[in-house]
């Protein structure tokens, strides 16, 4: 409910990815975060480049709603109830002290059977 704009801008990520610019657009929305409206979102597509036509017919029809609909069910059924939520090779990852590099690393080493220097 406190992600108003969560919908369109993943909507818009999908319709960047179309034109193989997710990474841009990702980076772009990250740094805006508490600006995410459509006008916002189609101001950040035409900074990295995207062709505007598109993507506004993408953002507009609804193109990828299905898609972020689903995928949100699917977070959902596997347990995410917010963000961050890491899975590492099947399994949720819940670090009692927050997230950090250190903290992943031993759980990838214990996961994949690495050692550590």
């Amino acid at each position: 409910g406190f992600h108003k704009n969560a919908q369109k801008a993943a909507e818009a990520a999908l319709a960047a990815h179309a034109q193989g610019r997710f990474w841009d657009m990702n980076d772009i929305m990250f740094e805006n975060m508490k600006a995410l409206e459509v006008d916002k979102l189609e101001k950040y597509a035409e900074q990295i480049g995207l062709d505007m036509a598109k993507f506004k017919a993408d953002l507009s029809s609804g193109k990828y709603a299905a898609q972020v609909k689903a995928e949100m069910a699917e977070g959902q059924g596997a347990g995410v109830r917010g963000t961050p939520s890491v899975f590492i090779n099947g399994r949720r990852y819940k670090p009692s002290g927050g997230y950090s590099v250190g903290a992943m690393e031993k759980v990838l080493a214990q996961e994949f059977g690495l050692k550590l220097k």
